[in-house]
């Protein structure tokens, strides 16, 4: 009985130690050459790693190895001067009726520049373009005018009067793009603070909020697509032209109605032309979460599901390393936005066309003036005529005034009294004299109207110069102004009213 006890012990002990082979298969499905060593771990012992081939990318070899009962068998690769992650396998784990198969997976080595929330935001606010994602009102439903739009401003009430423009302005084809560094933008974000994200008010951010909950870090991309100016200008006509043409009366009306009725001077209003606006034809915002994991090199590391890899961030313990799916997700995008407006401000060219419209009626008037003082000076010249028999026969204004310039009047005979102060002056000298004080009477008339009909003739040239000359003036006086979003729709909600 002891024999056969003792026989059974040394053959249990003998089976114990006895290494047994078993068939393997690795794979490298990276684009870098892996060395592959293999390590036996025995509790806390470890033999020294034995190289074992070098894998080359998208390569698979198979080989078999000797393991022992109660050891584990590390399979250690180096690839591109990162260790692969931890493959281990116990003996009681491993098959020997099949080919035990496995993948060594290098994670991807990534700099990752981490950043808090609350600066990630403070980071959109100082953005050109981002900064629109901040808002908290729905970006996407923005009610803005088309460009071409007048928009006459009462400064001191606040009140709009909007002028839609004709379609014969429009000139669209003038597009330029904005500086390009927008178009990709990336931020890796710390969500230690992400709860303030579902309350925040603002839409992005409460698309990323339900992601946030279930993660350590999430990198963010806003995709900017297609960022450009678009200018809608006058092509062919002048801003003069614009207000003047007879379809835009009613507005000018209106606003010349405004002054009188607001008792509006100058300062108190403006006339403004939108004339460019920056668009983005898309904001697309993207992101992937990332899961903090910690493991131990000795510890088989499950292998992660299809579309999720694993990162080893530059700089940090290579003990801790995340996972990521391989794509980004769509978490939020919004169409046609409109970040801002470049508007020409008109109010020197509406005040010169106001102007110039009363210059016209004064011209006008002056003409009325010029045409009725020619009609009396050919009359009264007619009328001299009759008198004066050596006159120039002529209906000539141009030959009249000349001639009405130069003449004299008529020297009167003396006339004779006797000592009871009887007239007894000669009846031809008498009748001479009644001829000659009517010949003065319609000569100074004459030469009034004459002077009268110079002046005028001057008042029109210089009306007419005065109207050139403003126009020039507000060629250079129109500025351009920048208008934001949010302004430019206040103006209109209060166009509305």
């Amino acid at each position: 009985m002891k024999k056969l006890i003792t026989i059974f012990l040394f053959a249990t002990m003998t089976l114990s130690s006895y290494a047994k082979k078993f068939s393997f298969k690795l794979t490298n499905n990276t684009a870098v050459p892996i060395q592959v060593s293999a390590q036996i771990i025995k509790g806390v012992e470890k033999d020294n790693p034995d190289f074992l081939f070098v894998l080359n990318p998208n390569e698979s070899k198979e080989f078999d190895f000797k393991v022992k009962s109660g050891e584990k068998v590390k399979f250690i690769g180096l690839g591109g001067g990162i260790e692969t992650l931890p493959l281990v396998k116990a003996y009681d784990v491993l098959s020997s009726n099949e080919k035990n198969e496995y993948q060594l997976v290098v994670p991807v080595l990534d700099k990752l520049n981490v950043i808090e929330v609350n600066d990630a935001i403070s980071k959109l606010k100082n953005d050109n373009i981002l900064r629109i994602l901040t808002d908290t009102l729905k970006y996407s439903t923005d009610e803005l005018p088309p460009l071409g739009t007048f928009l006459f401003i009462n400064l001191k009430s606040k009140t709009v009067l909007p002028l839609t423009a004709a379609n014969w302005w429009k000139n669209d084809n003038l597009l330029r793009k904005i500086n390009s560094q927008y178009y990709n933008t990336t931020n890796f974000i710390n969500s230690s603070n992400a709860a303030s994200l579902s309350v925040s008010g603002v839409p992005f951010l409460k698309s990323l909020s339900t992601s946030f909950s279930s993660s350590n870090l999430m990198e963010v991309i806003w995709d900017i697509q297609n960022a450009h100016i678009e200018q809608w200008q006058p092509n062919d006509k002048n801003v003069f032209q614009i207000l003047q043409d007879p379809t835009n009366d009613f507005f000018i009306k209106s606003c010349v109605s405004d002054m009188k009725d607001k008792q509006l001077g100058g300062g108190d209003y403006q006339l403004i032309f939108i004339s460019s606006a920056y668009v983005v034809d898309k904001i697309k915002l993207s992101a992937r979460k990332y899961n903090a994991v910690s493991f131990n090199a000795d510890i088989d590391f499950q292998i992660p599901p299809t579309g999720v890899e694993v990162v080893q961030p530059i700089g940090v313990d290579a003990s801790y390393k995340y996972t990521r799916a391989k794509t980004y997700s769509n978490v939020d995008s919004t169409l046609n936005v409109y970040l801002k407006f470049l508007a020409q401000d008109y109010t020197p060219a509406l005040n010169a066309y106001l102007t110039q419209q009363d210059r016209i009626l004064q011209k006008n008037s002056a003409l009325a003036k010029a045409e009725s003082l020619k009609t009396s000076i050919t009359q009264q010249y007619s009328a001299l005529q009759n008198i004066d028999s050596t006159l120039i026969k002529t209906n000539s204004i141009d030959v009249i005034i000349p001639i009405a310039s130069t003449t004299n009047e008529l020297t009167l005979k003396q006339e004779t009294f006797d000592s009871t102060n009887k007239n007894i002056t000669p009846q031809l000298d008498l009748d001479f004299n009644r001829k000659a004080n009517q010949y003065n009477s319609v000569l100074k008339s004459l030469k009034e109207n004459v002077i009268n009909y110079k002046n005028t003739l001057e008042s029109i040239d210089k009306l007419s110069q005065q109207a050139q000359t403003d126009y020039q003036k507000v060629s250079n006086l129109s500025t351009t102004i920048e208008i934001g979003r949010k302004e430019l729709e206040a103006l209109l909600d209060r166009a509305k009213r």
